[in-house]
C-alpha cells in the first residue's frame, strides 16, 4: 500500500479571523459570535476573563457554555473530516442515508451521509426516520443547547411522558417541545455519550408517526 501524501495543516480559527476581519474592532468585538467561538476555543484566559466579564457571566456558567463550545467545534470538525474522506473512499448513499434525506420525498434521489450528521445524535435521527419522522437539522445548536428540527409540525401535539421528564429532570435537562422542533438545555457538562443517552431516551418516548 501506498501511504497517504501528507495533508495540508488546517488552518485554525484565528489565522482565517485575522485574514476576514478587516479592523482590529471587528476582530475584537465581544458581541460577534465568531469572535467569541474563538476567544472561547483558541483564545488565552486572559481574553476569556475579559469576555466573560464583558457579557457579565458567573464563572460557573461561562465554565459550562466554554465546555459545550469546544465540544461542539470539536465534534464538527471531526464529522466534517469524516464525511469528505467518505465521499471519496464510498461516495454511495446507503438506504437509510436516501431515507434519512428530506429531499427523497420529492422524488430528487439525493441522500445524507451519516458522517455529516453529529455522533451524538445520529441514532436518534435514524430511529426518527423509522418511525416516520423527517428532520432538517440536529446537534448542537448555541452554547449549551441541543436540538432536533423537523420539516413540518410533525410534532404537533406531543406531550413528553411523566417518565421522561422525571429522568430528564434528575440529568439537570431541560427539555422543549415545539409542533417543529425538539431541544434541551444542559445544566451540566455532558459527554457525546451522555448526550447521546439522552437523545436515545427522548427519542424512544416520541410515538410512531404513519408513514
Amino acid at each position: 500500500m501506498f501511504e497517504k501524501p501528507p495533508q495540508p495543516p488546517q488552518q485554525t480559527i484565528t489565522e482565517l479571523h485575522k485574514q476576514r476581519f478587516q479592523t482590529d474592532e471587528e476582530y475584537n468585538d465581544l458581541r460577534n459570535q465568531e469572535v467569541i467561538s474563538r476567544i472561547i476555543i483558541e483564545g488565552t484566559d486572559e481574553e476569556r476573563e475579559k469576555l466573560r466579564l464583558f457579557h457579565n457571566i458567573s464563572p460557573e456558567n461561562f465554565d459550562l457554555i466554554c465546555h459545550y463550545e469546544r465540544l461542539r467545534h470539536q465534534t464538527k470538525q471531526a464529522s466534517e473530516t469524516a464525511a469528505e474522506e467518505r465521499k471519496k473512499t464510498n461516495p454511495k448513499f446507503t438506504e437509510i442515508e436516501k431515507q434519512i434525506d428530506s429531499s427523497m420525498a420529492q422524488g430528487e434521489g439525493g441522500g445524507v451521509y451519516l458522517e455529516h450528521i453529529e455522533p451524538q445524535v445520529k441514532q436518534a435521527v435514524i430511529d426518527l426516520s423509522d418511525k416516520g419522522y423527517s428532520t432538517f437539522e440536529s446537534g448542537f445548536y448555541g452554547e449549551n443547547l441541543q436540538k432536533i428540527s423537523f420539516d413540518s409540525t410533525q410534532l404537533a401535539g406531543y406531550q413528553p411522558s411523566s417518565q421522561l421528564l422525571a429522568w430528564l429532570k434528575d440529568k439537570k435537562i431541560k427539555l422543549k417541545t415545539e409542533p417543529t422542533s425538539i431541544s434541551f438545555l444542559c445544566g451540566t457538562k455532558y459527554t457525546l455519550g451522555e448526550l447521546k443517552e439522552i437523545w436515545d431516551r427522548i427519542v424512544a418516548d416520541l410515538p410512531e408517526r404513519e408513514k
